[in-house]
């Protein structure tokens, strides 16, 4: 056997190894060795380091820098490069149309990275090393936004990096490269969809570069639209069986898990909630009929019973598991060489995304219940002799009003951005500057939306005792008051004008402004025994703005506006007249200046025990118009004493700066009801209901992180195109921006946190009466953990000349020891092995990804892993038994096939994708039992798949 061929087999008998063990792992399910994570194969060579300024090649960085390419991404998951990103272990947990769930309000379609758990608005997003304009008042980026077609690798940072690109890289940085320098035509069109025939979605993509004036300049232009039809509800995967948490009836241990739970105090029809008449509930027509309660009955939630009523009480219907999605990009850059030093480059991104889905359906109850009448004109008149004989003269009606119609979301998110910048050379040095203005516009918009104060008049309906008509009760003394009395007894009782007097469309609209303007100049001033000095210098400006309006019943106020009877206490003053949604007026913006300089000290070259020793240094000043100046900066340090080993570390300090909302956010007003801890306990004003009033902070002050990196990178010599990586991380947040409970501003003032007892407002008495709840620089985050990567490329001719083709290894895997949120005053909230939802992480997740390129024929395969855990780390035994505290691993495979083919000189290529490949089921995952259930269909679709197995055939066209 020939050496090459004994040193070949070593990395196939590694890659088996793996393989093997991650096998192990998944048909096991239980906690893995250091596991795997996305993307496979092309090796990447020398490229530019999105974590410096100043270091070319990702290995010598002293921050762990993982970069990935388009081809591997789009093998992992070819429908959306961001949905193969999110498969990363350090992004897992990102929020993604078909993970975010529903609502009826925020940012449903929008696709925003987390890093490290920490935030999406802790990781920094750029797009060849600049900002994108913010496409939330939270100043996130949607990342669907970038033009797919143009991407040719996307870094990864996972470290802080502030000092190098300014704040928000308190997580790390995501940069994503564009090939702007294509030349060529090139063609996309794929279709794809689910095994159960839904989430139907189509891309294609058109992509044109040239040489003009003789090569002096270029121009490319990219163009994609991407659909997705959505999954209308759970109820058609196998695996959805209605389990939740749902409250214990003998109160030990509080909460059971258990699967058929259904509603205890709801149904489309009406039930009575109340009084001697509780259980009576109404069918069709408004005939009374018993309720039946099933077993494990509590206030709330039973298993089995009737249900929510209707034709089909499964909590499966009543939640949109994916949203419809539309989008569209165009992008533009023209490049031109002024002189052979200097060139000049402008470019513009026009994207636009929309999105439409049904977020359930209206329903009252839970405190906020009709209440109805003894003199109602539309009450049965059996329900009425009850009452009577009872002595009842009113009664809390709740009911889940499907025959109003769905709340139907609309979104519609825009983004328009410009840039020009030069670039000159001059002998060792480079200069780069660049101005970018962008905008984003987001609006949203619900139907059958039910205008609450309309909602309580029409259901107190009377009959007119001078015309013997129906009216609202409010008409007696109100004639031209327009209000339509409605009939809540039954489904399908209210009238199509009553409907129409009840609900309407609410509206908002969010626009985004960011400019940007920047230049640095980077060089080697002197070399030095042990090599060339690099530094890098620059200074920067932005400007950010945000508004958002919405319409004028979102922007009032619910109040009760007299003439009627029924009008929830709980409402009153609560600040939107809508029954949900009712965004607030927000409006603010600010600017900064700052200079940063960056530089790479070589200390030591091809001694023993020190080949290289290299210093790389950054600082950053930054001046923020509502803050003042902060500090940000970086040290790090690379020793490679032979070969095939090089350490790493790093030490920085990194900020976020509070965003728009954060300090401009209007007061946004409810009610509670809290316990004052300065009145004596049996005091009649101990237990006050109270408005709490949260709002923005312009005195907020930066977060600051102190992030600390070191590890290990293995090239050995006698396994050539291997790198392995294993790399240690902490973070940890100080001033943190939070805002805290109006319970415990009071709780924290009585225990002498005097600075927040300016929150509290008293009457003349003395009395509670309001708690302030503004954002505050009073919270904090903790994480740490350790990534590991490995990355082989094997030409196979290597191990035998019989054997065509090359084979690559990429294996990725990161284990979280704990991610903390710290709010003083509360317990710490712990996050890592959390699976069940809440923001949590898995201890372990990762894949292992194998491709064999053999041209034309290409084949990819890669399998991930998620690690088992909790479904919350803060339930205690009392809470829920902690055999039923699990949340199980899983393992997810996917497959892609691709062949190049050459038709009349022109190179084609087929590709067909499988993800999911064995359909596995997400794990159960309950949260506790919410009017409906729980939107995430019983398990967490942030972490994963509720989608199940999904098939991509594409064909891509070169010329």
């Amino acid at each position: 056997m020939t050496d090459s061929a004994k040193i070949g087999r070593k990395p196939l008998a590694i890659a088996a190894a793996v393989s093997w063990a991650l096998a192990t792992a998944c048909a096991r399910a239980q906690t893995p060795p250091p596991a795997p994570a996305p993307a496979a194969a092309d090796q990447l060579q020398e490229v530019v380091v999105t974590g410096s300024r100043v270091v070319t090649n990702g290995a010598n960085a002293p921050t762990p820098t993982t970069a990935v390419s388009a081809q591997q991404l789009q093998a992992a998951a070819p429908s959306s490069i961001v949905d193969a990103l999110v498969q990363l272990p350090q992004i897992a947990n990102s929020s993604l149309p078909q993970n975010t769930g529903v609502g009826t309000t925020g940012t449903v379609g929008q696709s925003f990275l987390s890093l490290r758990g920490l935030g999406s608005n802790r990781t920094l997003v750029l797009l060849d090393g600049a900002r994108i304009v913010p496409s939330s008042l939270q100043a996130v980026t949607d990342v669907s936004l970038i033009p797919e077609a143009l991407i040719k690798r996307v870094d990864i940072v996972t470290g802080g990096a502030s000092a190098v690109y300014g704040s928000d890289a308190v997580a790390g940085v995501v940069n994503f490269v564009l090939d702007t320098r294509f030349t060529g035509i090139k063609a996309d069109i794929q279709a794809g969809e689910s095994r159960y025939e839904d989430d139907r979605n189509g891309k294609v993509q058109l992509t044109g570069g040239w040489d003009l004036f003789g090569g002096r300049g270029h121009f490319v232009i990219s163009a994609d639209a991407y659909k997705n039809n959505g999954v209308p509800n759970y109820t058609d995967r196998d695996w959805f069986n209605s389990c939740s948490l749902i409250g214990n009836p003998a109160k030990t241990p509080q909460y059971l898990r258990e699967c058929n739970a259904h509603s205890a105090e709801f149904t489309w029809g009406g039930m009575i909630s109340t009084g001697p008449l509780k259980g009576t509930q109404f069918g069709v027509g408004g005939i009374p009929m018993p309720f039946n309660y099933g077993s494990l009955v509590t206030a709330g939630t039973m298993i089995g019973g009737s249900g929510a009523g209707g034709a089909n009480p499964d909590v499966g219907a009543y939640f949109q598991a994916d949203p419809g999605v539309e989008r569209q990009h165009l992008f533009a850059r023209g490049d031109f060489d002024v002189t052979d030093h200097v060139s000049a480059y402008a470019q513009v991104l026009f994207a636009r995304s929309m999105a439409d889905y049904v977020s359930t359906y209206p329903w009252q109850g839970l405190g906020s219940g009709y209440t109805i009448q003894q003199d109602n004109a539309f009450l049965p008149a059996s329900i009425r002799t009850a009452m009577i004989a009872d002595g009842i003269s009113s009664f809390v009606l709740n009911r889940y009003d499907e025959d109003f119609g769905p709340l139907l979301v609309n979104t519609e998110n825009r983004t328009y951005e410009a840039k020009a910048g030069l670039k000159a050379s001059f002998g060792d040095w480079k200069v780069d500057w660049y101005a970018q203005h962008g905008e984003n516009h987001f609006s949203e918009s619900t139907a059958n939306n039910p205008i609450v104060s309309n909602e309580y008049n029409a259901a107190d309906a009377v009959v007119n005792p001078a015309s013997g008509q129906i009216v609202c009760r409010s008409t007696l003394t109100q004639p031209n008051n327009g209000c339509v009395p409605i009939d809540l007894f039954g489904y399908g009782s209210p009238s199509a004008q009553a409907k129409a007097y009840v609900t309407a469309t609410s509206y908002s609209w969010i626009h985004n402004i960011e400019d940007v303007t920047e230049g640095s100049i980077s060089g080697t001033p002197v070399d030095t025994w042990a090599g060339p000095m690099t530094v890098a210098v620059g200074s920067g400006y932005r400007r950010e703005s945000a508004d958002q309006t919405s319409d004028p019943i979102s922007e009032g106020i619910k109040t009760f506006t007299g003439g009627y009877l029924g009008f929830p206490a709980s409402l009153q003053g609560v600040f939107g007249g809508f029954d949900r949604g009712n965004q607030q007026p927000v409006s603010g913006w600010f600017n900064l200046w700052e200079v940063f300089g960056e530089t790479l000290i070589p200390l030591a070259k091809d001694l023993p025990f020190a080949k290289s020793l290299d210093l790389n240094g950054a600082i950053r000043y930054t001046d923020y118009s509502t803050s003042g100046g902060v500090d940000s900066w970086k040290a790090g340090l690379t020793w490679q004493p032979i070969d095939d080993i090089r350490f790493r570390a790093a030490r920085s300090r990194d900020i976020r700066a509070p965003n728009v909302n954060e300090l401009y956010l209007g007061k946004n007003q409810g009610q509670s009801n809290l316990v004052d801890d300065f009145q004596a306990p049996g005091s009649p004003n101990r237990n006050p209901i109270v408005f709490t009033v949260t709002s923005g902070n312009p005195n907020l002050k930066p977060e600051v992180a102190d992030t600390t990196t070191y590890g290990v990178v293995f090239t050995p010599a006698f396994l050539p195109r291997l790198t392995t990586s294993i790399d240690r991380y902490s973070i940890n947040i100080k001033d943190a921006i939070a805002t805290l409970s109006g319970q415990l501003t009071i709780d924290q003032c009585y225990a002498g946190a005097t600075s927040l007892c300016s929150l509290l407002t008293r009457d003349a008495n003395g009395v509670l009466t309001a708690v302030s709840t503004p954002y505050l620089n009073i919270g904090g985050e903790d994480t740490a953990g350790v990534d590991f990567e490995t990355d082989y490329a094997l030409p196979l001719n290597s191990v035998s000349a019989a054997v065509p083709g090359d084979l690559t290894l990429r294996v990725l895997a990161n284990h979280v020891d704990h991610l903390t949120e710290i709010v003083p005053g509360s317990p710490d909230i712990l996050l890592a092995g959390q699976t069940g939802g809440g923001g949590g992480v898995p201890h372990w997740m990762g894949s292992v990804a194998l491709q064999y390129t053999n041209q034309p024929f290409t084949a990819f395969v890669q399998e991930r892993f998620i690690g088992p855990g909790k479904l919350s780390n803060a339930y205690t035994p009392a809470q829920l038994n902690p055999a039923q505290n699990t949340v199980s691993s899983v393992c997810y495979t996917d497959f892609t096939l691709n062949y190049d083919f050459d038709v009349a000189h022109k190179d084609f290529g087929v590709y067909f994708t499988i993800n999911n490949v064995f359909d596995r089921s997400p794990p159960s995952a309950p949260a506790p039992y919410f009017v409906f259930g729980t939107s995430g269909g019983g398990t967490n679709a942030s972490l994963f798949d509720v989608i199940g197995r999904t098939y991509t055939l594409g064909f891509k066209l070169s010329l």
